[in-house]
């Protein structure tokens, strides 16, 4: 049975930028070469794969959800650990100035319903 994923162009990138908090991210200097998730091992370390098996999963396909199924690991717990790390990053961002803390409750906000669409393979028109 084939998937239905086409069109959602590279959805790793996307779940990626979700991942590494990229809104809250404005002045960051370094290894932007190594690409989001060499950044960001919450995922990684939680699925027990490296960057580069992740990534090759997600683009022939998969959702992260399936990968995290592969591995034996529930959606809710993948959600909750980028949900968390978000969390970091946006409170990092407030403590640096960068962001209002209403600015990071609206942020917050939005990201666990983006998160579990990301996860999922969801995309939503909008925002």
């Amino acid at each position: 049975g084939g998937g239905g994923g086409r069109g959602v162009g590279p959805a790793g990138d996307v779940v990626a930028d979700a991942v590494a908090g990229d809104a809250a991210d404005g002045g960051d200097r370094g290894d932007r070469g190594k690409g989001k998730f060499g950044r960001s091992d919450v995922v990684t370390d939680l699925l027990g794969i490296d960057a580069a098996t992740l990534r090759s999963e997600l683009q022939a396909g998969s959702t992260l959800a399936e990968v995290a199924a592969a591995q034996g690991v529930s959606v809710d717990v993948l959600v909750d650990a980028i949900v968390d790390q978000m969390q970091e990053r946006v409170d990092a961002a407030v403590e640096a100035g960068k962001i209002t803390a209403d600015e990071a409750t609206e942020k917050l906000a939005e990201a666990e319903e983006r998160v579990i669409a990301k996860v999922n393979g969801e995309t939503r028109a909008g925002n």
